[in-house]
């Protein structure tokens, strides 16, 4: 959605609340490996897009290779969470995905690359 807003116009951040959401165990945001497959492929999608300025190529090179330090630190924050409920099996394959997401941006894992 954020990439097709953005064949439109620019966008802008804003520092406050503008809408809520609310979460459910049926959103796919709460299925992380659904999620992460869908936003792969979205990704390869509009990095296979022509419409795309090399600005566009650039920035969404760059977000591809940012993305497993952001799934790291998420990952990081979910096994903390779970240690502090007890959850001691859900914290380890946190730690265990994250150990993985921090090695893929360690060694400079991107899903798009954009020829120079």
């Amino acid at each position: 959605m954020w990439f097709r807003l953005t064949e439109n116009g620019y966008l802008a951040y804003v520092d406050r609340v503008v809408l809520a959401y609310r979460r459910h165990p049926e959103n796919i945001s709460a299925q992380t490996a659904r999620m992460a497959a869908v936003t792969d492929a979205m990704l390869l999608k509009r990095a296979a897009s022509l419409s795309l300025t090399p600005e566009q190529r650039k920035l969404l090179q760059h977000g591809t290779r940012c993305r497993p330090r952001v799934v790291a630190e998420l990952r990081w924050q979910w096994a903390r969470e779970h240690w502090k409920c007890g959850r001691y099996r859900h914290a380890a394959k946190e730690i265990r995905h994250m150990v993985k997401a921090f090695a893929q941006y360690a060694l400079g894992y991107f899903l798009v690359r954009v020829a120079p």
